[in-house]
């Protein structure tokens, strides 16, 4: 084989001859070689006689053309077929790509082409058009053949960018409902005006800075979309008292602007500033909501430049118009409304409201009390597992995605037989849509790269819609767990996963790093051990297998005599097992190896080997056994090292509605320290990424609350208000902690994030009411007049602020979609402790101002 290898590789190696400089010009010298085709390496001389006879390559070995043998089999519905992967790259478009993918496929099965309005827009341009046309002018398929599209992961993207457009635009209409019926229709349309030319403004500066709309992005829009109309309701109503105090319309625009200028600067400077611990967050959570405070400034500061600058002139001429006596019916009817709104907002809901807050002040500490009780028995409902805890919540999916590993060497044969076992009890599901089965490889979802073994395989179970289905996609793996049975013991581990568009991976990762690797494996043992007595865990594994067997072969002593030594023999076993290498040339693109070896029998039969034969450099040939031993031994197929360290992983999944952080708080840590005191155990995974989040975000949110200390103490001119101000940021916590009781949800790290956000808002509303006291006391006015007063003058304000924001976020909190449950525990965060929250603004505010009156005094 040595022999026939280096030939070839003479014969096909084209050695430049220099170049010829005659008289005549330049000449190159080449010598000319075989064409690198089967036939022709075939006539390539081996070795000649001196009777002229030659000994050619084809005369000693078969030459042939084949592909390189990496047993791959994929299956679609049960049939063998090809999958094509297509993944974005950079910046690239995820829904573009998608729209053409189907569109393309559309046309090829010949379906008809359904335009949308976008596509009527672009014309012959539209790129689902010039996909449909691609696809039906290329040939028709053949009869037994068919071409359709699955995994589409796409639609997490398009359904969830649906879902909050859908939101937004419901938002809407609710937020400018609610301004109709409180303020005079005029004042709602010009401040839905300035709503929407809010929302568009920041679209151009997100196109500027090249922020692009997608799940967060549009998220914070929506979050956003309360907050962008209470700067236009706090002037607004200001321009209107002003109005209905007896200034002229004009007047009082400039009047009303004036007076809550500062005050709505510091509301939008707390505003952002609460939204910027999400730039400390670290780890893939950060990375997530890193875009989040960017969209909330420019959303914020395109608001107060047209609640200041734009809308005052509008609702002046507004104003100035109404003041005009009602002529036609329809202005008889809503002047009417609006006599009987204000005589029940002034006759009945102010006057009851100050009678509640005057007996809040009278009795401040028991007020105080009440408060700090409920913020107790609160936190009590987390103590007691009421209200449970967990990192992130995963929705529901419409794709499941089982790996399979076998045991380290198995036969591709045998890992088809057990994938065919589990592809049949995903098929008996009759949730099932598609199923897509890959024998030999697998394929990381999330970074696109694969690996190929005989003992991979995966499986993409494609489940029907979630409103179609009456089980969720957890209840279907469970299902398909109950009807494997004890197959699954066969297997190294099989994983399911769900892609449901959230961040993946196991419930519980855990990393053992230490230096002996028998060690590791035996605290690994330990470890899954201690698990299995969990109940609510099932899929434990490690990243560990017995290894690939291998077959060591040790030139013995005596083969030296022989003229053979490890390089010649292992040379000679690998050019007949696997080959030598001889030559490589390029052909269509791509490399081609000139490989020389053996037939196929020594690579399926381990008794060949051991009756192979080496030839030693005088020419004997002696069997392999006389002069190497072969023993069997295991090997590794990979070494993980985590920081230098060897590493080793356990994993493990968490059935549904068991939070995985509960389970893992009931861990024996200590336990496996003693028995392992050389062992370093620690979180990894999940785990690891809410260690990175919560080590990052408490200091982000001590800055933040600093900084809005800090607007605070220049707006009032005081050290002591801005700390009474900023005492009902914890107090949100009590609707923060109900609001998950009463949804029947869990508190996850974005509820904790909606808090984070929710302590501007919170600081926004009892700014002003703090203002107004200030203003009153600077006139003279006693303080408990004083703040009978400002309560009764930013009732409706303060009312209508929170309400907006719970309406803005109101039809994402009942979606029942499987994309909204990723955002629901934000949505409920912000919106129910910003009820409780204003409840305590209205009521224990004024009484904390009076306790520092007496602790002054």
């Amino acid at each position: 084989i040595a022999d026939v290898s280096n030939n070839i590789r003479e014969w096909m190696n084209e050695i430049p001859g220099g170049t010829l400089r005659s008289d005549g010009g330049d000449i190159i010298i080449r010598t000319e070689t075989p064409e690198e085709a089967s036939i022709e390496i075939g006539n390539i001389v081996i070795r000649a006689s001196k009777e002229g006879e030659s000994l050619l390559v084809r005369d000693v070995a078969t030459v042939y053309s084949s592909l390189v043998d990496l047993p791959i089999a994929t299956r679609f519905n049960g049939k063998p077929s090809m999958h094509m992967y297509i993944t974005k790259s950079g910046d690239q478009d995820i829904v573009k790509i998608a729209k053409i993918v189907r569109s393309y496929v559309d046309g090829r099965n010949r379906l008809s082409y359904q335009p949308t309005w976008m596509d009527y827009l672009q014309g012959e341009q539209s790129i689902r058009k010039r996909a449909w046309d691609m696809g039906s002018n290329s040939p028709e398929l053949p009869s037994d053949l068919a071409l359709s599209s699955t995994t589409d992961l796409a639609r997490f993207v398009e359904g969830r960018l649906n879902l909050l457009t859908e939101n937004a635009l419901y938002g809407g209409v609710l937020v400018f409902l609610l301004l109709f019926l409180a303020l005079s229709w005029r004042v709602a349309l010009w401040v839905g005006i300035g709503l929407l030319t809010a929302l568009c403004g920041t679209l151009v500066i997100m196109s500027i800075f090249g922020i692009t709309l997608n799940m967060l992005t549009m998220f914070g829009l929506i979050v956003v979309l309360g907050l962008l109309v209470d700067d236009a309701i706090v002037v607004a109503e200001n321009i209107k008292a002003q109005h209905e105090k007896g200034e002229s319309a004009m007047d009082a625009a400039v009047t009303g602007a004036s007076q809550v200028l500062w005050p709505v600067v510091a509301t939008v400077l707390t505003s952002i500033v609460a939204f910027l611990p999400l730039t400390f967050v670290k780890g893939n959570i950060g990375d997530m909501l890193g875009a989040l405070p960017i969209i909330v400034a420019c959303a914020l500061a395109m608001s107060l430049f047209e609640s200041l600058l734009i809308l005052p002139g509008h609702l002046g001429h507004t104003l100035k118009k109404s003041e005009q006596a009602a002529t036609n019916s329809l202005s008889k009817i809503m002047k009417s409304y609006e006599d009987a709104r204000n005589r029940f907002i002034h006759e009945k809901a102010i006057p009851f409201y100050t009678r509640i807050l005057s007996l809040a002040i009278r009795f401040r500490y028991i007020s105080l009390s009440i408060s700090l009780s409920t913020l107790i028995f609160s936190f009590g409902l987390i103590a007691g597992g009421r209200v449970g805890y967990e990192f992130m919540t995963v929705p529901d999916a419409e794709t499941v995605l089982v790996n399979v590993r076998m045991p380290e060497g198995t036969p591709f044969e045998q890992t088809e037989q057990f994938l065919t076992k589990v592809e049949k009890a995903a098929v008996s599901q009759n949730e099932v849509k598609h199923i897509s089965a890959v024998v030999g490889a697998q394929m990381d979802v999330e970074s696109g790269g694969d690996s190929s073994s005989s003992h991979l395989a995966q499986l993409f179970v494609e489940l029907l819609p979630s409103e179609d289905r009456t089980i969720n996609a957890n209840e279907v793996i469970d299902n398909i767990r109950n009807d494997l049975g004890d197959l699954v013991y066969y297997a190294d581990n099989i994983s399911f996963d769900l892609m449901s568009g959230a961040p993946g991976g196991a419930d519980i990762t855990i990393q053992i790093k230490g230096k002996d690797i028998a060690k590791l494996q035996a605290a690994s043992d330990m470890i899954r051990n201690d698990l299995y007595s969990f109940m609510a865990i099932n899929d434990i594994a490690d990243d560990t297998s017995a290894g690939q067997r291998e077959l060591l072969i040790e030139v013995r002593d005596g083969a030296t005599n022989l003229g053979l030594n490890q390089s010649n023999v292992a040379t000679q076993v690998r050019g007949a097992v696997y080959g030598l290498d001889a030559h490589v040339f390029a052909q269509s693109g791509e490399e081609v190896d000139v490989r020389v070896k053996m037939g196929d029998q020594l690579q399926r039969s381990l008794g060949a080997l051991e009756h192979m034969w080496v030839i030693s450099p005088n020419g004997l040939s002696i069997p392999l056994v006389e002069v190497a031993s072969i023993t069997e031994q295991r090997g590794f197929s990979t070494i993980s090292r985590y920081n230098r360290d060897r590493t080793l992983v356990v994993t493990a999944d968490c059935v549904e509605s068991v939070s995985p952080e509960a389970v893992y708080a009931q861990f024996p840590f200590e336990k496996w320290k003693e028995a392992f005191p050389d062992i370093d155990f620690s979180s990894g995974g999940r785990q690891e990424q809410q260690m990175q989040a919560f080590e990052s975000l408490p200091l982000g949110f001590a800055a933040a609350c600093l900084m809005i200390y800090v607007i605070l103490a220049w707006l009032f001119g005081s050290y002591a208000q801005p700390l009474i101000v900023m005492l009902g940021i914890p107090f949100a916590l009590i609707g923060v902690i109900w609001g998950h009781y009463v949804a029947g949800i869990n508190i996850s790290f974005l509820s904790l994030i909606g808090f984070v956000a929710l302590s501007g808002v919170v600081v926004n509303d009892s700014l002003i009411l703090v203002e107004f006291y200030n203003s009153r006391r600077s006139q003279g006015m006693p303080t408990y007049g004083a703040l009978l007063e400002a309560g009764a003058a930013r009732l409706r304000p303060i009312f209508l602020t929170t309400v907006t924001t719970v309406l803005g976020l109101t039809p994402l909190m009942l979606e029942q979609s499987m994309q909204a449950k990723f955002l629901i525990p934000m949505a409920i965060a912000i919106s129910f402790g910003l009820i409780s929250a204003t409840v305590l603004i209205l009521l224990l505010i004024p009484a904390l101002l009076m306790i520092g009156v007496d602790i002054k005094r």
